[in-house]
């Protein structure tokens, strides 16, 4: 890692296809354009990932998603009625969403997505300059502990990168992940409990 750089050198740098550390409202995140398969290529590699493992992706909001996002493959109003409630925040949805251009197939898994708006200050300024996904992957090692500082990240991943921002985090813990196929289910419970998703979604 070279230095680090403010909100506006970051989306530059992120626009050139450099990768770096974020805080977001749950844990630090490793990102980069998702449209890029050099960008995803290196950030597999600076965490080690499996090879059959792809990377979340962070929008700029839901209006930019309804946009540019193609519904026709999912159920389109289980996922409106999840993002309306649970976006910006802590809230991961997974479901066969399509762009109007080509995302990374790294981030892709069998048609799947998995998309989140967050609600933090740095993505969101980030997001004024930059109008397209990125990845938000968690910044550490796969299978190691998720740093909550960035002290705490390995400096071996530190090296690997081009640009860090430092930041608080909110919650201090992982997103709730939701896949949207034949209805819904809880693929990973964090920050939003299970029983909330579900009370949200079967609510009339």
């Amino acid at each position: 890692m070279k230095k680090s750089f403010n909100n506006e050198s970051v989306a530059d740098k992120i626009k050139d296809c450099k990768i770096g550390i974020v805080p977001t409202d749950t844990l630090f995140a490793l990102t980069g354009d998702a449209r890029s398969e050099e960008v995803a290529a290196r950030i597999f590699d600076v965490k080690k990932r499996l090879p059959d493992k792809s990377f979340p992706v962070f929008v700029p909001s839901l209006a930019w998603l309804l946009e540019n996002g193609n519904f026709n493959y999912t159920d389109k109003k289980i996922f409106l009625k999840l993002a309306s409630t649970f976006w910006p925040g802590p809230l991961t949805i997974v479901s066969r969403l399509f762009f109007n251009f080509n995302l990374s197939e790294r981030v892709a898994c069998d048609g799947f997505v998995a998309l989140r708006v967050v609600s933090h200050p740095v993505i969101m300024r980030i997001f004024e300059e930059v109008n397209f996904p990125i990845i938000g992957t968690s910044a550490n090692i796969s299978g190691r502990i998720n740093p909550l500082s960035i002290d705490d990240i390995d400096k071996t991943l530190l090296k690997q990168i081009d640009f860090s921002i430092k930041g608080d985090l909110v919650y201090l813990a992982s997103s709730t992940i939701v896949k949207i196929e034949k209805g819904f289910e809880v693929l990973r419970d964090g920050v939003i409990a299970e029983d909330v998703v579900r009370r949200v979604l079967l609510k009339k």
